[in-house]
């Protein structure tokens, strides 16, 4: 099982998703990189560079590729693997899954051949049929698919999850009624939303107590993609870039690749 989260933030990245999942397939076993092409392989290689070690083994280098060529490189390289490894990608909020991403999945998906490879998928879209029939359409089509519909947490799981991160401190009930009006029962933000508070004293711990000051409700996001764009924006601009670079390829890569990535030192 893989979990993808996607961000608004980093929708314009071509196949980022998809490079995501490449990767956290192939990471924990180098040895699946075996069964993909060799040509495929070092073309690939630029935009996986958890790959370079291996391939230098083969004594084999990067070869650049055409743009035009990619998605045929990619889609191949991830159904050979696939293949020897059933696989469920979790994709949490797929309206922000790029569109070339979605285009793979979607023939991959729907092929008949297909016993191998399954997504779950988190969409926001208030339609989610006519969200399918756009992104997946042969899955749409062939009707390969169910909906079923995410309950937000109550209150009761609510105050659960404030026992757990205030590790059992009492709390004031309008810090309770603040955070599950803004979270809106959804488990993640309301996590995030507690940092986000503590961070900006938001909140306060005073005489064995959480307490929430009056005017919270101006100085908190209102959804969780306002939280990461705001701490997105918090960044300086090399580490914007970098973090950038980071959603097409993946949280591990050398120094070898931010030189390449980097003009300035």
């Amino acid at each position: 099982v893989i979990y993808i989260r996607c961000f608004p933030y980093f929708l314009n990245h071509p196949f980022k998703t998809v490079i995501q999942v490449l990767d956290k397939i192939i990471s924990p076993d180098l040895n699946l990189l075996q069964l993909i092409d060799p040509q495929h392989l070092e073309r690939l290689t630029f935009l996986l560079p958890s790959t370079r070690d291996f391939l230098d083994k083969q004594g084999k280098k990067p070869a650049p590729f055409e743009e035009k060529d990619l998605p045929k490189i990619i889609e191949k390289s991830l159904t050979v693997i696939l293949k020897n490894k059933k696989t469920l990608i979790c994709l949490d909020d797929m309206d922000y899954c790029d569109q070339e991403s979605a285009q793979i999945f979607n023939r991959i998906l729907s092929a008949e051949s297909n016993t191998f490879f399954f997504l779950a998928a988190a969409i926001s879209e208030s339609e989610p049929a006519r969200f399918l029939k756009d992104r997946l359409p042969k899955l749409a089509a062939d009707k390969r698919y169910g909906i079923h519909y995410l309950q937000h947490i109550d209150e009761k799981s609510i105050r659960s999850m404030l026992r757990y991160i205030f590790k059992g401190a009492h709390y004031t009930p309008k810090l309770l009624n603040a955070v599950s009006l803004r979270s809106k029962g959804n488990p993640l933000f309301l996590e995030e939303l507690i940092k986000h508070m503590n961070k900006r004293q938001v909140i306060f711990f005073e005489q064995g107590t959480w307490t929430i000051i009056d005017n919270w409700a101006d100085l908190t996001p209102k959804d969780l993609n306002d939280l990461i764009l705001e701490g997105i924006k918090n960044l300086d601009n090399i580490t914007r870039e970098i973090l950038s670079h980071a959603a097409l390829i993946g949280q591990d890569f050398d120094l070898l690749t931010l030189e390449n990535l980097e003009t300035s030192n």
